[in-house]
């Protein structure tokens, strides 16, 4: 008896550390969970890109300046390379061509050892904002073009360098970067995250966040969420603090308190391996779509730390951590 007293206790203290259930607050049903059908499927396989130039942060310059072909300035070209399109804008297409572009920068392949989940999660969130942004905070376009779906290429939107995928690469690792990178954005082809109607969300993110995030009161799944892996190793919140950290992102895919990987005395004692946990741990009540459908249970679990004693008597209380 003292036995199965153990491992009830055990059970349900683990299955409860963290749970999140879609939004609705529909209680886990008692049998496994099942990936029901989903809500219709819609996201932006193309957008009309402004690319611009650049200054240093990211924003861009002042008057706005189209990036014409041969140039080399910030924001049209990475170095050694020159914007190589005779249209600006540009009508990109999302997977093919915006992605590959987008993560190497956004996630900064160059100073951080990406991981798979970390870049897929990216991709996904990437896609999501790029749909997003598009259809709701469309670029005000100072040109006269008048196109719809429109974003650009700044801080106002995701970094977009042309040529990104094949320049900012991890030098250690080039192509196993460019390999990754790949991977990440076709193992989750067309899969965006909803809430609600099925819409695309507003899948904000940024490069770190300490300890927990900042609430989006406007939006149910940018509410405040504890990051308890985010706390040393020069944590800091350095953007909005919406959504995704993507160093956080890193250290629960390295199962490190360290973006880079750290050591023995900074490592965390859960490793994420699947991105699915992450978007589920950084946007909340969210669906994950896919072309056929939910790519997610819609009743999940992200066991958080934990810390069950060597030894637990039945009927005593026990701290489980």
């Amino acid at each position: 008896m003292k036995c199965k007293n153990i491992l009830l206790v055990v059970s349900f203290l683990a299955l409860f550390v963290f749970q999140q259930v879609q939004a609705g607050g529909i209680m886990p049903s008692v049998a496994n969970p099942s990936i029901n059908s989903a809500p219709a499927y819609a996201y932006l396989d193309h957008v009309w890109l402004y690319v611009v130039k650049l200054n240093q942060d990211g924003s861009i310059e002042s008057p706005p300046t189209l990036c014409d072909v041969g140039y080399t300035d910030l924001g049209c070209a990475e170095p050694g390379y020159s914007f190589p399109s005779m249209n600006n804008p540009i009508y990109i297409d999302v997977e093919n061509a915006y992605l590959p572009n987008v993560l190497p920068r956004e996630m900064d392949v160059q100073n951080n050892d990406p991981t798979l989940p970390a870049l897929q999660a990216q991709a996904v969130a990437a896609r999501t904002y790029a749909t997003w942004t598009a259809l709701n905070k469309s670029y005000d376009d100072p040109f006269g073009f008048g196109y719809i779906n429109q974003i650009n290429n700044s801080t106002d939107y995701q970094v977009y360098y042309p040529d990104a995928y094949d320049h900012f690469v991890n030098p250690n690792d080039p192509e196993g970067v460019k390999q990754m990178i790949s991977t990440a954005i076709s193992s989750t082809f067309g899969e965006h995250l909803t809430f609600g109607d099925g819409s695309a969300i507003d899948a904000e993110f940024g490069g770190d966040i300490a300890i927990q995030s900042v609430d989006e009161p406007s939006k149910d799944y940018l509410n405040t969420i504890q990051d308890p892996i985010s706390t040393i190793c020069g944590a800091v919140t350095n953007y909005s603090g919406w959504g995704m950290s993507q160093k956080g992102a890193l250290r629960w895919s390295k199962g490190n308190q360290c973006a880079t990987g750290g050591d023995a005395n900074t490592a965390w004692p859960v490793t994420w391996t699947d991105y699915r946990q992450i978007l589920a741990h950084y946007y909340i009540g969210i669906d994950i779509m896919g072309p056929s459908g939910k790519v997610a249970p819609d009743d999940r679990w992200n066991l958080l730390k934990h810390n069950v004693p060597s030894q637990m008597t039945g009927g005593i209380a026990q701290s489980v951590e």
